[in-house]
């Protein structure tokens, strides 16, 4: 049976490329590798090759800077079968069989029968329940905790940063000592996971305007839509801001400003199934890689000057003085 090779977004899953058994493919930023994925700032050039025998696919690690990780688990090299998922960067791809006969029509699609002359109309079927919407926090000011060292702790981020909290230290102190370190993305990444989510997502939005890293006209709509959430965090809104990031295929700072709002809160399922929960880090994920992407997007090499600003950013909104 055919193997496809697909990319996770929310609930909703893109195939990539119909995977040719023999033939190997090259996952990475590099603009020229055989599968390009530019916008993930945490994938390196040439991150892990990809082949498939049968319904057998093969990845392997090349010396990547983050790693490979299939089931959260670091791999250098693993086999797997069809629904098998696995991420590099901030990106999680699967692997499906393809289809080979008609799928079946969706539920809601039902065959209207005419009943017979003097029947007795049919009883209206049951409408279904209204899809439980598990809200976003409407905090925007703040952290989203007391000190730093519960941030790190919250969200395991032990290793992600070139010097450790002190006990106590409180999540500014942290972010200004990250930015004297000089090392670049350090103090956005952690800005991403110590501001609330509602906040963190304005902030990016925030970020993105300061820079001018916009990318065309439906990036712009895009951004005015995700600014409308910040206000009005609604479950429509979270969902159309990620169709529309889907559109733009999450290729720009925006489009992972709208991913961050969707894993914010609510349902990652369809409206009508039962919810399921982001986990707590995805929009930390997705918002300090919209950061890191927005200060490389004009004068690459003034990225980490633009980080500092936007850490400068990020304080103001936690302290009030910049708000919605």
């Amino acid at each position: 049976m055919p193997v496809q090779l697909h990319v996770v977004a929310g609930d909703h899953t893109h195939k990539l490329v119909d995977l040719i058994e023999g033939q190997k493919y090259v996952i990475g930023r590099n603009p020229d590798v055989d599968l390009s994925f530019e916008a993930d700032s945490q994938m390196s050039g040439n991150h892990l090759q990809i082949s498939c025998s049968g319904e057998t696919v093969l990845i392997e690690d090349l010396g990547s800077t983050n790693g490979t990780f299939v089931r959260d688990n670091l791999v250098t090299s693993s086999t797997l079968a069809n629904e098998d998922t696995f991420r590099c960067g901030i990106t999680e791809f699967v692997i499906k069989a393809a289809e080979t006969t008609s799928p079946e029509p969706p539920a809601s699609a039902q065959t209207v029968v005419p009943a017979a002359a003097g029947a007795a109309p049919a009883a209206e079927a049951p409408k279904p329940a209204a899809p439980v919407f598990v809200g976003v926090s409407l905090q925007v000011e703040g952290f989203i905790e007391e000190t730093a060292p519960l941030v790190v702790e919250r969200f395991q981020l032990n290793d992600a940063f070139p010097i450790s909290p002190n006990p106590d230290e409180t999540p500014e102190s942290f972010a200004n000592r990250l930015i004297e370190t000089g090392e670049p993305n350090h103090c956005v990444t952690f800005m991403a996971y110590a501001l609330p989510k509602r906040a963190a997502v304005w902030w990016l939005t925030q970020c993105i305007e300061e820079v001018e890293s916009l990318h065309g006209e439906e990036d712009g709509k895009l951004l005015k839509h995700v600014q409308e959430w910040v206000i009005d965090p609604t479950d429509e809104l979270r969902r159309n801001g990620m169709q529309q990031a889907e559109a733009l295929e999450m290729s720009t700072p925006t489009s992972w400003a709208a991913v961050g709002a969707f894993w914010s809160g609510g349902s990652m399922g369809p409206a009508e199934n039962p919810p399921v929960e982001p986990k707590d880090e995805l929009l930390g994920k997705a918002i300090s890689g919209g950061a890191i992407l927005a200060s490389v997007f004009q004068k690459p090499e003034m990225a980490f000057e633009k980080q500092k600003v936007f850490t400068e950013i990020g304080l103001k909104i936690a302290s009030g003085e910049l708000s919605l």
